[in-house]
């Protein structure tokens, strides 16, 4: 069995065929879930997922998360939350990550940031890392929910009798992991990260 999709988190601009290089429009902190595949093999397909109902429970994208998760393990693959870095559209990010699902085999949940400022090269960097300081804030609170769910599936799963031998790395690439160090910055969630994380990857 293989996987036909990735998982999306981005806090990026909503637009027609995805997502955008701005932030988005009510914060940059609000990220926004999708998913996405290819039709025929050739063209990308997104597919933002309604969280617009606050009171359903459980929420949609945990429920996202756990019927991924469930293809995974079913796939017999291991999963990546994958952090882009700078100077990367959200096309080109989605590209790079459906290339890490098919090239390794393995589950991929994306984070999207608007990481192209623009301006001269110089200038484009450091408002890139402005950008990437802004975004961490999103990014700590998907990670925190990554967490919560992951633990709430492995609590059903220990109850049923299953054993899991699936997973969950994370890589982050240059300005991506520097979106990693801004959350460790401001408070200490180590600790409780690094029992998520089967490994973490950083490139430069």
């Amino acid at each position: 069995m293989s996987i036909e999709r990735i998982c999306i988190v981005t806090n990026g601009n909503l637009t027609r065929d995805g997502f955008g290089e701005r932030g988005n429009a009510k914060g940059i902190g609000e990220v926004r879930i999708a998913e996405a595949w290819k039709n025929d093999k050739v063209k990308f397909v997104v597919q933002t997922l309604d969280e617009s109902d606050s009171s359903v429970e459980p929420p949609p994208s945990e429920n996202l998360f756990r019927k991924y998760s469930k293809e995974i393990v079913k796939a017999r693959q291991n999963a990546v939350f994958c952090v882009h870095g700078f100077n990367t559209s959200f096309k080109k990010s989605l590209r790079e990550a459906w290339d890490i699902h098919k090239t390794y085999g393995t589950g991929v949940i994306l984070f999207s940031w608007p990481s192209i400022p623009g301006g001269n090269i110089r200038e484009e960097y450091q408002k890139a890392r402005i950008a990437a300081s802004a975004s961490s804030a999103a990014f700590n609170n998907t990670l925190e929910k990554l967490q919560n769910y992951l633990r709430r599936a492995i609590d059903v799963a220990t109850r049923k009798g299953r054993v899991c031998h699936s997973t969950f790395n994370l890589m982050c690439f240059s300005q991506g992991s520097y979106l990693l160090q801004k959350i460790h910055s401001i408070k200490t969630l180590w600790k409780r990260d690094a029992l998520v994380y089967e490994c973490c990857t950083y490139a430069g």
